[in-house]
This record gives structure tokens, C-alpha cells and sequence, in this order.
């Protein structure tokens, strides 16, 4: 949990794929990246409950969505 805390302090971008955004403390890593100043995006087939905390909610298939995304960010640096 300290490398998890201590890298989340630190990204640039936290991607998160699939998830509930209930159970934790995983629920909690987007508010912690996004007070960091990380950018939050989440990918699902439906909204999460802590939706609130990303900065892009995108609600499809990571399948279809996950390669632009990346290619995106990648190219962003």
C-alpha cells in the first residue's frame, strides 16, 4: 500500500478501467491522484459511483475506447 500511495502522489495521469468506485481503498486512489494534480480518467461500461472525482468519465467498452486513449496520452507527453 505505501508504493501504491507513494506512486500516486507522483503520476501525471491516472487511468482507471472497469470499476465500481465503491469498494476501498481503491475507491479513494482518484481523489488522492487528482488532489496530487494527476489528470483521472475512467473507462467502464457504466458510470462508477465515484464518478465525481474524474476529470473524463467514458462509458463504453475499454476494448474500444483504451487504444486511442493510450495513443492520446502518449503523445501528450
Amino acid at each position: 500500500m505505501d508504493l501504491i500511495l507513494h506512486q500516486l502522489a507522483r503520476a501525471n495521469v491516472l487511468l482507471t478501467v472497469g470499476t465500481s468506485g465503491v469498494v476501498e481503498p481503491a475507491a479513494s486512489f482518484v481523489k488522492m491522484a487528482r488532489r496530487n494534480g494527476a489528470k483521472t480518467i475512467y473507462v467502464g461500461p457504466e458510470e462508477p459511483s465515484n464518478s465525481a472525482f474524474f476529470d473524463e468519465v467514458l462509458t463504453d467498452k475499454a476494448g474500444a475506447v483504451l487504444p486511442s486513449i493510450v495513443t492520446s496520452l502518449l503523445h501528450s507527453r
